[in-house]
Formats: structure tokens, sequence, C-alpha cells
């Protein structure tokens, strides 16, 4: 019988690009074989590559959490979660995120610093009819819309914190923001900070947990 974690995860690793479109992404999350011995993997990873992720189901997957290499033979480190982001701007609209039950897994886990303030929009299918998402103008950043999320251990986008190094918008109102660490504003002389900002038809949420600030 399948479960949760039967295999590892899709990962995309600097200067590649990673295009899912109408897929079922399943029983992943779990440990797979690294040199030197076993390294966890969420069910889909971006590090520094662009990726696109629509139309698609993504259900019953572990927390990616376990194995005895942390940092996975080079590939970096990751915490819990269904899609972790690490230095990239993805595109996620319009999939169906569900029963990813394991305590604390969040639907996405992004560090503040890909939360970057370029312009991104939907640049479509790879092949057949092109699809793009419309409604995405003024879009900075990751582009997550229209996803619908149900009985996940945490159905919000966790943001990691750490100290900005870049000009950060936080604008997709059509997710929970969760921050359950802090983020250090620093004073830039002349490129930086932290913008918070609204639709004129949706609102911002931002959720902080315990240890949690904005600094």
């Amino acid at each position: 019988a399948a479960a949760a974690g039967n295999w590892g995860g899709i990962i995309a690793r600097h200067l590649s690009t990673l295009s899912v479109d109408s897929a079922l992404i399943t029983f992943a999350g779990g440990t797979t074989s690294v040199p030197g011995g076993f390294g966890g993997f969420n069910a889909i990873e971006l590090h520094q590559a662009n990726g696109r992720i629509a139309n698609s189901v993504i259900e019953n997957n572990g927390s990616g959490l376990g194995g005895n290499i942390a940092d996975r033979d080079a590939r970096g480190t990751h915490d819990a979660a269904v899609i972790f982001v690490r230095a990239s701007q993805p595109v996620i609209v319009d999939n169906i995120i569900r029963n990813n039950v394991v305590a604390q897994t969040a639907v996405i886990s992004v560090d503040a610093n890909s939360l970057e303030a370029v312009p991104v929009q939907d640049f479509g299918k790879q092949t057949g009819s092109n699809d793009r998402k419309p409604g995405a103008l003024g879009n900075l950043g990751p582009l997550v819309r229209g996803n619908r999320l149900l009985a996940n251990g945490l159905s919000g986008m966790r943001i990691r914190g750490g100290t900005l190094t870049t000009e950060s918008v936080w604008d997709d109102a059509d997710i929970v923001h969760v921050l359950q660490s802090e983020v250090i504003v620093p004073d830039f002389h002349t490129f930086g900070g932290l913008r918070i900002q609204s639709r004129v038809d949706e609102s911002l949420v931002v959720k902080l947990g315990a240890g949690a600030g904005l600094t």
C-alpha cells in the first residue's frame, strides 16, 4: 500500500528550469540514498531555479525530513514543506494541494530574499497551448495564486527568516503568509527594505508565531 514518503521528490537546482502542468505528485517527501548515506527531500524543491507548477494535484506527501546527511551531499538544507523554494521566484498557480498532513509541513516554504521586488508573470506551459494565467499584472516575486488547500500540516506559505539582502515585497494576497522566525531589515543606503502590500480586492494576511517578528 502506498504511503507518504515512499520516494524522495523532484529537485531543480542552479540554472535549471522545472515545468509541471496537469500532474499528480503524491506519496513523495521521503528519504532516498545520497553519497554517504540518506537524505530527505521535499515533494518539489527549487534552488536558484526557474519553476512553474500549475493545474496539478499534490497530495499525500511527507514532510521531506529525515536521513543522516543534513546537507544531502551539497544539495542544501531544507525544512518541512510540500514545495520548498530557495533563491527562486516560481509560478505556483491553480493547484490542488491537500492531505499533506505531517505536523508543521507547510504548503510552500520560501526564504525572505526570494520574495524579491522583481516582476514575475506566468510564462505558460512548455508544450501545447501556452495556457498562461491572466490577471498577474503587477505581481512581484513568486506568483502564488488560485491554489486550493485542504488538510495540510500548515496550509500557508512559510517565510523563513533571515537578514534581507535585497528589496522584498510580500504581495501574494491569495495565500496566508506564516512567519515563525525573525526577518531583519537592515538600513540600506540605496537598495533594500520590505513592503507588505495588499490588493484593491484582497487583503494580505500575515500570521506570526512564537519568536517571530520584523526587525
